[in-house]
């Protein structure tokens, strides 16, 4: 499973970095700020909150959110073109780490986030379920695990799997919900900000069973 892990990150890496001076230019630009906007209205972000991105890429996420100055701002990615355009974009508006996600529980605080957000990112991930619950493990009582993402229905998805570098795996909205209430989540909420994507939000109950 190790080897399967380190060449879904590879793959990653190799594909992130021939893309990460055009990711955020032209009509793929557009489409991503815009898919960005629509994630944050639906989230809602409260102000004073400690918010973690997944996946952060070059940091457009979180750059939408420092325009609140009382927001805690962190993110997380593998790709080092990307961390990059994310630093320089930012500009210390937000704490930022390179490296797999696999590695949050060594970076982070358990029970410590408001929101985390993995955006356009959760179908990269190697080991999604391991992920969730890992996250789960730093969101505060009453946090929410927010994934905004692709999602082109059952055989959409498998063939988007198959051409795309660094796909682990691609879900239906009815997946999306077993993997969260699997975990834990409750209060699930799911919203398709557009033809093809699809918004999912779960929250850490009190008493919340960890597996």
């Amino acid at each position: 499973m190790k080897n399967r892990y380190n060449q879904i990150e590879k793959s990653n890496k190799r594909f992130f970095k021939k893309i990460a001076d055009k990711y955020d230019k032209g009509i793929v630009g557009k489409i991503l700020n815009k898919r960005v906007s629509k994630t944050l209205v639906l989230a809602n972000v409260k102000s004073k909150s400690k918010v973690l991105d997944i996946g952060c890429g070059t940091g457009t996420l979180l750059y939408f959110l420092s325009r609140d100055r009382t927001l805690k701002l962190y993110g997380i990615d593998i790709s080092d073109e990307m961390f990059e355009i994310a630093q320089r974009k930012l500009n210390k508006k937000a704490i930022l780490k390179l490296g797999p996600v696999r590695t949050v529980l060594e970076y982070y605080k358990k029970n410590y986030f408001d929101y985390i957000f993995i955006d356009d990112a959760f179908h990269h991930l190697s080991n999604q379920e391991e992920v969730l619950e890992d996250l789960k493990s730093l969101l505060k009582e009453n946090g929410k695990l927010i994934i905004s993402d692709l999602s082109f229905g059952s055989l959409g998805n498998f063939i988007f799997h198959k051409i795309e570098p660094g796909n682990s795996g691609m879900h239906t909205s009815k997946e999306y919900t077993i993997l969260f209430e699997e975990n834990g989540f409750k209060e699930i909420k799911k919203e398709r900000p557009g033809l093809f994507s699809i918004y999912i939000e779960g929250t850490k109950m009190k008493g919340g069973i960890l597996k």
